[in-house]
């Protein structure tokens, strides 16, 4: 795409010195005429972004969940200049990185509804982003559309079967609707994932604490109930 539009940019100057030369003019004048490049109509990005755009799209995002809010809140602001300079050759193609990298800043940021509108414009061009099905299952998710949250996580992992963040929210919702076991499950896979994950370990921490009490519980009323039982009935037992 970029080759087309240096061929285009380079036949369009072309064609406009030819109807403007004078009269007379020698064509090989024309012809070799210098043009300014077409590269050098596009704007350069900013190093705070330009920083980012050289790391892979992972690297990119996590480094972005991990700035200080002060740094997030410039970042978001030159990303969000960045895209809407960009166009589709612009940038040398990196438009769809670009939005990317703006989706995960604004989720970070708390923008969840801009934050999905930067991941749905991603998914238009690249469907199987697990990234950014994520995204666009969370803002589902705040608005309370569980179903469509749940087919936005289950097409994350998919595209991502160790997106651990999938994971970790697949397991608030199960448990948020009461399902214990799958939540425990899911709970589990983000900590072989990520075992550094803290909010996950307590979580996993209160399961056993459950258990615990629950073994209790389940003890006493063995003991209490056996109390009741006459002696004769162990004979006959």
């Amino acid at each position: 795409m970029l080759r087309l539009f240096l061929a285009c940019a380079a036949a369009h100057a072309t064609v406009a010195y030819c109807v403007s030369r004078p009269v007379g003019v020698a064509r090989s004048r024309w012809i070799t005429t210098p043009r300014t490049p077409a590269l050098a109509l596009c704007s350069p990005l900013p190093p705070l972004v330009a920083t980012r755009l050289a790391l892979s799209d992972s690297a990119a995002a996590e480094e972005i969940r991990a700035i200080a809010p002060e740094e997030l809140a410039e970042l978001t602001s030159a990303l969000q200049q960045a895209v809407g300079d960009a166009g589709p050759l612009s940038f040398g193609g990196d438009a769809t990185r670009l939005s990317r990298m703006l989706a995960v800043a604004l989720a970070r940021s708390g923008e969840i509804e801009l934050s999905e509108l930067s991941a749905r414009a991603v998914l238009a061009s690249t469907p199987v982003d697990a990234e950014m099905l994520f995204l666009l299952g969370v803002a589902c998710e705040a608005r309370d559309e569980l179903d469509e949250a749940l087919d936005a996580y289950e097409k994350a992992l998919e595209a991502e079967p160790d997106h651990w963040r999938t994971l970790f929210h697949l397991g608030k919702l199960a448990l948020s609707i009461g399902l214990q076991p799958q939540a425990r499950d899911y709970f589990g896979q983000v900590l072989e994932i990520n075992p550094a994950h803290a909010a996950t370990a307590r979580i996993l921490d209160k399961f056993q604490e459950f258990d615990e009490l629950e073994v209790q519980q389940v003890r006493r009323c063995a003991v209490a109930t056996l109390r009741h039982v006459p002696r004769t009935a162990w004979r006959q037992a």
